[in-house]
């Protein structure tokens, strides 16, 4: 039973690897006999069947971040223009947008703390709040980088996988898996 599966523009949830097809019919027309023969919806060809798991779990993924996202209340478009907006606000105060960017990646690391960083890049009080904006914006676009390089290595194990084991595949509970281990923290 495959528990998840995109084919084309198609989601399928559920579906069996074979299916029973009627062998013998009684005088009735009634099948009496069946015979198990692999899912017509499914690809046959391993290196296919390869290609839509990839494909799953990259819809799966695309969908996974926006309810992330959405959960917190955030738009990736609205995250990229006011990250923008606010480098824009720094380098109006003199404050160059590549220091920014550069002392906000210091902070995500775990390199320097917010205080460190507003001290070091001189940033007046009043824009205090605007640099810890943009520390949680960089956290939120890291997060999302760290889930997409989860799935590379998700599609990489997909693979290595034999026909037999793609047909157990659960694409939902190993993405989550994957995903549970890297937590959006703002």
């Amino acid at each position: 039973m495959i528990a998840l599966i995109k084919i084309g523009n198609s989601i399928y949830e559920n579906v069996p690897a074979t299916v029973a097809v009627p062998m013998k019919f009684n005088e009735n027309g009634m099948p009496v006999a069946f015979k198990e023969k692999p899912n017509p919806l499914i690809p046959n060809d391993p290196e296919k069947l390869k290609h839509v798991f990839k494909d799953t779990i990259s819809w799966f993924t695309d969908r996974y971040i926006q309810s992330q996202l959405n959960s917190i209340n955030e738009d990736l478009p609205d995250l990229v223009s006011e990250k923008s907006y606010l480098e824009g606000v720094f380098a109006a105060s003199g404050i160059s947008p590549e220091a920014v960017r550069n002392e906000t990646v210091l902070v995500i690391l775990s390199k320097k703390t917010i205080n460190q960083a507003v001290t070091d890049l001189s940033i007046p009080e009043d824009l205090k709040s605007d640099f810890e904006r943009a520390v949680e914006i960089a956290r939120i676009i890291a997060w999302k980088e760290a889930i997409w390089k989860a799935e590379e290595k998700l599609e990489s194990q997909i693979d290595s996988m034999t026909f037999e084991q793609l047909l157990q595949l659960d694409v939902k509970a190993l993405c989550e898996t994957a995903y549970a281990e890297i937590p959006l923290e703002v």
